[in-house]
């Protein structure tokens, strides 16, 4: 009986297992090490101009129970729930409400690539690319020179960095049908 248990502990796929999931985790933070570990914000382009006075505004509206309607500080304001750029049902504008704006939106910003990580690997995997191949793909799309420099726009990055699970989703769905699987 001890000798069976053993084994199972010292089977290498099982000491393999954790080795994929850290790695995911381990490379978004060693390339955006900075990022990860210094006090900084993301600020460039749409990030300042309307990304965070919009999360801001959100966050604002929603910590007192109210549904931000309106947002009058755009020209003569607009529909803040009709306009996408807003992302007012996402949820990454939680985060907004537990964190400090800046935090939260690094946040967000930098859950983006292991989602995309994660993403790609499972989409790839689905179609049953070895998984050597589906990580170095995962990799290529994640790091790409699109993904790393939208940093500056994070409602497309949003979009772009989702796109492999929505489709990993969408197949798992359509080769088996299920109602478990519809809400995935």
């Amino acid at each position: 009986m001890a000798d069976e248990s053993k084994q199972v502990v010292d089977d290498p796929r099982t000491r393999r297992a954790w080795v994929l999931p850290a790695l995911m985790v381990l490379l978004p933070v060693g390339f955006f090490f900075r990022a990860f570990f210094w006090s900084d914000v993301f600020i460039a382009g749409d990030t300042l101009r309307a990304f965070y006075p919009m999360r801001a505004f959100w966050a604002a509206r929603v910590a007192v129970f109210d549904l931000p309607e309106w947002f009058a500080f755009d020209g003569f304001g607009q529909s803040f729930l009709g306009i996408f750029i807003s992302g007012a049902f996402h949820p990454t504008t939680l985060l907004h409400l537990l964190l400090p704006l800046g935090v939260a939106v690094k946040a967000t910003i930098l859950a983006c690539y292991p989602v995309a990580l994660l993403g790609t690997w499972a989409l790839l995997r689905q179609y049953d690319v070895p998984r050597a191949g589906a990580f170095f793909a995962a990799l290529c799309f994640t790091f790409s020179g699109y993904l790393v420099c939208i940093t500056n726009n994070p409602t497309y990055l949003l979009a772009a960095s989702t796109v492999p699970a929505a489709l990993w989703g969408a197949v798992r769905f359509l080769r088996a049908p299920s109602v478990g699987r519809l809400g995935v």
